[in-house]
């Protein structure tokens, strides 16, 4: 009975719907929010349909869950797989180390030793050859002193004890050249040694210098590197977490209402939310989040919230994000949304916009002339099947009517992917950015900055009597309802 009970409450809603479709006054908005919808129906279907709306949002959050945890459980297996592969690298790579220390050490030895002997058996023969000289010499200087004397050149007497030590100052001058020999010989080979350690010394310091280094080399270019790799890794893991957890909180918070197609949704319920970055669902796909930068508040007082901001251009040191991309990266979006600058996706536009009515506004600023305002109450990208073709209308500003007037009813193209009106060029590739270009373009807001010195064709620009040169843009929808239906809640 009660499942009978939920069917009709159901079908009730598909009635009521389906009558409310046909209504004069859906006629007039066919694409109103569900907000007004849901004024049609009694309190009981209103109840039943958030009670089923409760029970899909539990099973969906129990399956991401699930999900998440499967999700926990890989990134620790893999983190303890590279921790354990960095251990094992660290050893390997020590026990080579040290194989290279002990090998260069015993190297070192081998040549400090051949250097000694060599030194040695350079020094030793000369030594030898002057020792030997100066015994020569020697033997002959005691030869000549202990020889008899001619008798015929003294007369025969008996010496006297003067004439004995008359001998004795002879004897003592060789013992005296002798004594200055070998201690010239001695200086000799000490000067020698004295050579001989300081190349041990000079060795010696030249392993301590190798050691030196290579202990370094072991704590910081290897384990010192590795680990940075290692954190930098982990730190992208982190933020990654932190994002999907964000998604959690916002997807477990949403109670009694249903998921935010876009910022509008957001800035509905929550309208004192400040301008920041935010989780919708633009195909209403729980499995399909997008993070989005919503622009809150742009007037101050809360009344002009609620915009996606779809491209965001700014030539500071956190923009410079290549813009030159491929069909497929366009398509699905690129960037942080609130890090310097990003492209929402064409993908995601054309499931907004396909939903109910859409406006955009164009806030730029030009290099000299300061900023200027566009804005079109119809705005709408088809899809993929159809190059995500362009359809705009409804004109305000204080700039030309640049963009419908050049690119309405123009497919998208990129470098890759050319779908241009130029038979003889690709607007995209001589532009460095995807747009919905003609021959080739009054607006282009994805082409490289300008510079001081260079306002080419080649650079981010729009038409209004003469260029604008842009170095600022800021491109937002929001559904073109909103306002009024925000202006009149009763809760605003």
């Amino acid at each position: 009975m009660r499942c009978c009970g939920v069917c009709a409450a159901w079908l009730v809603v598909v009635v009521s719907l389906a009558t409310v479709t046909n209504s004069e006054y859906v006629r007039d908005e066919p694409l109103l929010p569900i907000w007004k919808y849901l004024e049609h129906f009694s309190g009981d279907v209103v109840k039943t349909v958030r009670l089923k709306m409760n029970s899909y949002l539990r099973a969906t959050h129990d399956n991401i869950e699930r999900q998440f945890e499967t999700f926990v459980t890989r990134v620790k297996a893999k983190t303890s797989q590279v921790q354990h592969n960095i251990i094992h690298n660290l050893y390997t790579q020590g026990m080579k180390f040290r194989q290279v220390e002990e090998s260069l050490t015993a190297s070192l030895r081998e040549l400090y030793v051949e250097k000694v002997k060599t030194e040695l058996d350079l020094a030793v023969p000369a030594v030898e050859q002057r020792l030997e000289n100066v015994i020569t010499t020697l033997e002959r200087q005691m030869a000549n002193t202990m020889a008899p004397q001619d008798p015929a050149a003294f007369p025969s007497q008996v010496a006297s004890p003067s004439q004995e030590t008359s001998i004795q100052p002879h004897d003592f001058t060789v013992l005296n050249e002798l004594s200055t020999t070998i201690t010239a010989m001695l200086d000799d080979v000490t000067d020698k040694l004295s050579r001989l350690n300081a190349v041990a010394n000079t060795t010696r310091k030249a392993v301590v210098s190798l050691d030196t280094k290579a202990e370094k080399s072991r704590g910081k270019k290897d384990y010192g590197s590795i680990c940075g790799d290692l954190a930098d890794e982990v730190d992208q893991l982190i933020v990654e977490t932190d994002e999907f957890r964000d998604i959690m909180d916002n997807y477990a918070s949403l109670d009694e209402k249903e998921l935010p197609r876009d910022c509008s949704d957001h800035h509905w319920y929550h309208p004192e939310a400040r301008s920041g970055v935010f989780t919708i669902y633009p195909t209403k796909n729980a499995q399909l989040p997008v993070r989005v930068w919503c622009d809150m508040d742009e007037c101050g007082d809360g009344s002009d919230g609620g915009w996606t901001v779809i491209l965001r251009r700014q030539n500071t040191s956190w923009g410079l994000l290549d813009f030159n991309r491929t069909w497929a990266e366009y398509a699905s979006g690129f960037g942080r949304a609130g890090e310097g600058e990003w492209w929402f996706g064409l993908r995601w536009l054309h499931a907004l916009t396909y939903a109910q009515p859409y406006q955009v506004r164009f806030l730029m600023r030009d290099m000299a002339r300061g900023r200027f305002k566009a804005e079109y109450l119809t705005f709408r990208v088809e899809d993929e099947a159809n190059n995500f073709r362009l359809v705009v209308d409804g004109f305000s500003g204080n700039v030309s009517d640049a963009f419908k007037a050049k690119h309405a009813g123009l497919p998208f193209s990129t470098p890759d992917r050319d779908n241009d009106k130029c038979n003889s060029c690709s607007c995209a590739f001589n532009n460095q950015g995807g747009w919905w270009y003609n021959v080739c373009h009054w607006t282009t807001l994805t082409a490289p900055f300008p510079t001081e010195h260079d306002h080419t064709q080649r650079v981010m620009k729009w038409l209004s009597g003469s260029w604008l040169i842009l170095n600022d843009v800021a491109m937002k929808i929001r559904p073109t309802s909103y306002a009024k239906a925000f202006a009149s809640s009763p809760s605003n």
